[in-house]
């Protein structure tokens, strides 16, 4: 196969974007680390997504293990993309249980934060998957086998799914406030 120059772009471009949000997380977090307390609720329904996320994970991999082992060779994706895959619907399970569970945030943390980072994430990588869509040089899809630039969509969707999620969340949230002060100012 021969390798393009727009090929090692893309790559080194994915790479770039990914290392970009993983130093504005480490940036934006390295001073709420300290601060962050989860009280003891928090703490168990944390570690049920910890297992929840990794059984994901295990059983990711095991099944992509018996398509491989059963299929003379066959491998339905590059070696980027299937680890990529496991790892993003293990982070993704993670993240929506703790969400759900009220875990996912410490006490006190503000919300809109991270659905305003959630939403330009997906929106950043939208805009990516359909400028691609137009290019005949990025095949998501060749010889048979998912490429390395199916990373896009896949993490619009992640990132789709734990904007909602949040978003969700914050709406059943609003609703029970609003139902407690109506109680707390009947019972006045």
């Amino acid at each position: 196969m021969l390798i393009s120059p727009a090929y090692i772009f893309d790559l080194i471009a994915g790479m770039a974007l990914i290392a970009g949000i993983a130093v504005m997380f480490y940036f934006v977090g390295r001073k709420s680390r300290r601060e962050k307390k989860y009280d003891e609720r928090q703490s168990l329904a944390r570690l049920k997504a910890y297992r929840a996320a990794f059984w994901t994970f295990v059983v990711l991999l095991a099944i992509n293990a018996f398509v491989e082992s059963t299929g003379d060779g066959y491998r339905w994706g590059d070696a980027i993309i299937e680890p990529f895959l496991f790892i993003c619907a293990a982070i993704t399970v993670f993240v929506v249980i703790c969400i759900f569970e009220d875990a996912y945030f410490a006490l006190n943390e503000k919300r809109s934060f991270y659905l305003w980072m959630f939403g330009i994430i997906a929106f950043a990588n939208s805009f990516i998957f359909l400028g691609n869509i137009g290019n005949y040089n990025c095949a998501y899809i060749e010889n048979g086998r998912v490429t390395f630039r199916a990373m896009n969509p896949v993490v619009l969707v992640m990132f789709a799914i734990l904007f909602a999620s949040l978003a969700i969340k914050a709406l059943i949230s609003r609703g029970k406030e609003r139902e407690r002060s109506r109680d707390e100012e009947g019972a006045s």
